[in-house]
């Protein structure tokens, strides 16, 4: 396969790809209808915008559905659609969402019953990329069509935008990769886990001399001013300092806590209009944050049987918060290339199951990018912080509390279940599943929660940026 075809085919996955992971907007309410159509109509002109800048074949490319309904469609998604599937070789889809464009009688839209007015048509679209394929589709010359100006910006954003998508494609293949070597050193542990037994050595076997340097270093570590000031914390130590009933009890009491809070202090906000529905989803998520985590820190000795006057530099390393951040980064981008695999693997399995895409209720997603930018702006900072809640709820206490008790299997399968009901998208929760997973794996491999919420972090803001990206530029 030509690496042209090859690296166009790994666009339009690059490009689809976040939109399966979260779900297309079901369009049950005016503000979010035909949302998920608009979205994919964005993703099939920004696949040609790019194509054109870097010169490859977008022939016989599928970015659309098998059940695709134009009667849902939005006027300008029916074109854009038509765009995309005229340039890609798609004829007969091309012709049916053409004659239904012309069908709704939109003034402009009259001009395409004759070629000569083909040229007046493409010139009253409202922007430079819809003029200059709109121009290639009906077999006009973009240079007649475009002014010097329009055509001028054309060309800048198609080649800053083609730099941008060599740079996320490369990210996305290193994260891959790094992952995979993860993923085969994970293996590589398990099975001589599961083949290879302890070696023990016998204390007689070694001579005077040896055992006298033995000793000399281990005395020399014990008097090292750093070691003795610096809190080591085993996996081993780690995972058996919890209480397993009390960590299950505790989740569970949080879990009926955010609930109760949701319920009251929402419904209270909702009964006397306190706000639109953005701020108060905004306010009872960050104030459910909050109270869960001081409650957590406050009882997090009694979980692990530690005195009440525990240093806090204590609990954080117990906790798996006690490193510093920075040196995670790494680990973040495995984890990150990862959750990539596992969203490419979940969208085939969840597709091949229904024979449908996800379809997501989130309406965060709706707000990000139709709500106002103060609207954005606050899910934007909900989308942020949400990482470091529910690391430490989910990985943190949930996994980590029970890992040495009930397998790391299994409280990894458990936490990552939660983890995808409590969303509340049932569409997207094989989705939502395999991220828990990864998220867990982490966990487990760096003895620390910096490397999941990191990779957390980076998901959710590649996420919203993709939509701004897509629906704001």
């Amino acid at each position: 396969m030509p690496v042209k075809r090859l690296f166009s085919l790994f666009l339009a996955l690059m490009l689809m790809l976040p939109l399966n992971f979260i779900g297309f907007i079901n369009p049950h309410k005016d503000e979010s209808k035909d949302l998920s159509l608009k979205l994919r109509a964005q993703v099939c002109l920004k696949y040609l915008r790019i194509s054109e800048a870097l010169n490859i074949s977008s022939a016989n490319i599928e970015l659309l559905p098998r059940d695709l309904n134009i009667e849902k469609m939005s006027h300008d998604a029916k074109f854009d659609l038509y765009i995309f599937t005229k340039l890609t070789g798609q004829d007969d889809k091309a012709n049916e969402l053409l004659t239904s464009y012309i069908e709704d009688n939109d003034e402009n839209s009259q001009n395409l019953l004759s070629k000569d007015k083909y040229a007046t048509f493409c010139q009253q679209l409202d922007d430079s990329t819809r003029k200059y394929m709109a121009s290639k589709a009906l077999g006009l010359d973009p240079k007649e069509i475009l002014s010097p100006k329009e055509l001028s910006q054309f060309n800048t954003l198609v080649r800053v935008e083609a730099l941008f998508a060599i740079t996320i494609i490369l990210i996305f293949i290193l994260s891959i990769l790094y992952a995979m070597v993860g993923i085969y050193r994970a293996l590589v542990d398990l099975y001589k886990y599961l083949t290879v037994q302890d070696i023990y050595l016998d204390v007689d076997e070694f001579t005077p001399e040896e055992i006298s340097i033995i000793d000399d270093l281990e005395s020399n570590i014990g008097e090292s001013k750093d070691f003795k000031e610096e809190v080591v914390v085993s996996k081993e130590e780690q995972s058996n300092i919890w209480d397993p009933i009390k960590t299950v009890w505790a989740f569970v009491s949080l879990s009926w806590l955010s609930i109760i809070m949701a319920a009251v202090i929402g419904g209270i906000m909702l009964y006397f209009s306190l706000g639109n529905e953005i701020f108060q989803t905004f306010f009872v998520q960050i104030l459910i944050y909050a109270v869960n985590i001081f409650l957590l820190f406050r009882y997090l000795p009694k979980l692990m049987n530690l005195p009440d006057n525990t240093p806090k530099v204590h609990l954080l390393k117990y906790l798996g918060l006690g490193d510093n951040w920075a040196k995670y980064i790494p680990q973040a981008f495995m984890g990150y290339g990862a959750l990539l695999m596992s969203a490419f693997f979940s969208s085939w399995l969840f597709q091949y199951l229904t024979n449908h895409e996800p379809v997501s209720s989130n309406k965060l997603l709706v707000y990000i990018t139709s709500g106002t930018f103060t609207q954005s702006i606050l899910i934007v900072f909900l989308a942020l912080v949400a990482p470091f809640y529910e690391e430490i709820i989910f990985r943190g206490l949930l996994f980590g509390g029970t890992r040495s008790t009930f397998s790391p299997i299994l409280a990894a399968s458990f936490s990552s279940v939660y983890f995808a009901l409590v969303h509340g998208d049932i569409q997207v929760t094989i989705s939502l599943l395999g991220m828990g997973l990864v998220l867990c794996w982490l966990y487990q491999r760096t003895n620390s929660l910096w490397p999941s919420i990191l990779c957390h972090f980076m998901w959710n803001g590649s996420v919203i940026f993709y939509m701004f990206y897509l629906l704001k530029f």
